[in-house]
Order: structure tokens, then sequence, then C-alpha cells
């Protein structure tokens, strides 16, 4: 199954689309006093990909080891999955998108 990230200027989109499931949600930009509400977004272009739930379900593991994740990318290129870990330093993970060959 996979999962298509859609970034705007102002939200990202994440949905997917299966035998078993269909959904998305949105997250638009939240500048909250509180880090763990905050949803900062940086999109220099809106940006398109589709990626594999199973890997990055396998990348949320690393969730309880950070209270912040940045995600990074462009145009078919990987997807940087980024943990900030304390003083200690930076968890991160790269998923190349899946490309269609029409």
């Amino acid at each position: 199954m996979l999962v298509k990230i859609e970034t705007t200027t102002k939200s990202l989109i994440l949905s997917i689309n299966g035998e078993i499931a269909d959904g998305s949600t949105e997250l638009k930009e939240n500048t909250s006093e509180d880090k763990s509400q905050q949803v900062l977004i940086d999109v220099d272009e809106p940006v398109s990909n589709s990626f594999s739930l199973t890997f990055l379900n396998s990348f949320n593991k690393a969730a309880a080891l950070s209270d912040q994740v940045t995600l990074s990318f462009s145009a078919d290129t990987p997807l940087v999955v980024e943990f900030t870990i304390g003083d200690l330093g930076k968890l991160k993970f790269y998923l190349a998108p899946k490309i269609n060959e029409d």
C-alpha cells in the first residue's frame, strides 16, 4: 500500500487508497507556543510523491525517541524522515518515492 504525501504552501496532505481502506488527513500550519502542537511548513513549490506504507510504518517506531519529526522531500527525490533525539543528535531515514512509469 502507498501513502501519497502532498504539500501546499500552508498544509501537508497524507492519503491512502487501497483494497481495505481509503482515507486522507490534512495537517495545516500551526505556529503554537506549545512545541508539541506545532506544525511548521516550508514549501518552495507544491510537491506530490507516493511512498511505501510498510517502510514508513517501520520508521514510525523511532517516534518514541523524539517529540519532533521533520519530513523533507522534493519532486522525485527520497523522503527524509528526521527525528531529533534530545542532545544526542538526529536519526534520519531515507525512502525513495514510487516512480510512476506511465
